[in-house]
């Protein structure tokens, strides 16, 4: 079980994970939610830890229980405010993340839209290439692309040519 330390932004990824683990089995799905609190650090310990007993009992019921009152406290409305402005704002090499690679961009702005937002797959392609210099659609003619992963295999195969414009 992967350790969080209650940083939001790598909550999404966090929970992704445990998920996969909870859905090996039931009683897996069942224990984790007893296991999961012990794998918490710093802020996240400190919340859980704050809770009644009673209610730290109830919440580890399960993993599905636990989670719930997780993203309850952790995922609340301000959070994903903050999650689609960040998600509409990335783009290429901005702020914090001057030395991306074309690829690494991209990973990072799809991860952020499908947190923030529920698109459909020409939508992705185009708010990821929104984000990118205009000089990158000489090379990356964003209507030829079906699918995002056809988008995120020409931007690796074209990454040196695209970091140079």
């Amino acid at each position: 079980i992967p350790a969080w330390d209650g940083d939001t932004d790598g909550i999404v990824k966090w929970l992704m994970k445990v998920e996969d683990f909870s859905e090996l089995s039931d009683r897996i799905y069942e224990q984790l939610g007893k296991w999961v609190p012990k794998r918490f650090t710093e802020e996240a310990e400190s919340w859980y830890y704050s809770l009644p007993r009673e209610t730290r009992i109830e919440a580890e019921r399960n993993w599905g229980t636990l989670r719930d009152y997780m993203t309850e406290y952790w995922m609340n409305r301000k959070w994903w405010e903050r999650q689609k402005k960040r998600a509409r704002n990335a783009a290429y090499r901005d702020q914090g993340h001057t030395r991306e690679t074309p690829s690494q961009y991209y990973i990072r702005k799809t991860e952020l839209l499908k947190i923030a937002y529920d698109l459909d797959d020409l939508e992705i392609i185009s708010e990821v290439m929104n984000g990118v210099p205009d000089s990158w659609e000489t090379v990356l003619n964003s209507e030829l692309y079906n699918t995002p992963e056809e988008l995120q295999v020409s931007i690796r195969y074209h990454e040196e040519t695209l970091v140079t414009l």
